[in-house]
């Protein structure tokens, strides 16, 4: 059994989609928490963040906690541009020893039409 379909010539499409409106605007702010004792490994299998040393307790644990920012203003009726940016606190604890990296992440800038 065969099946036939014939199809007209194609419009354009325009949905206006993912830009703003000229002069409009819209900003957020999010916080990002989480923490784990467990990654995975190469296989794909759930192993202890890292190996605890002989002489150490098991309280491996890696963190994390951001504040993020994100932006978007409308330039034109076809142009919008968009940043985003965050600051992160990074720790790792395990075998007597704690790391600790504060700082922001790259700034983006993205344009969009």
């Amino acid at each position: 059994m065969f099946l036939t379909a014939v199809a007209g010539p194609a419009s354009n499409a325009c949905a206006d989609a993912w830009t703003r409106d000229q002069g409009s605007w819209f900003g957020s702010l999010s916080v990002e928490r989480w923490f784990s004792s467990e990654r995975f490994d190469a296989l794909g299998e759930r192993v202890p963040y890292q190996e605890t040393l002989p002489g150490f307790d098991d309280t491996d644990e890696y963190r994390n906690f951001a504040l993020r920012a994100y932006g978007e203003y409308g330039f034109s009726p076809e142009w919008m541009g968009a940043m985003s940016t965050a600051f992160e606190i990074i720790e790792a604890e395990g075998n007597g020893r704690e790391d600790r990296t504060t700082g922001f992440s790259d700034l983006r800038l993205h344009v969009k039409r």
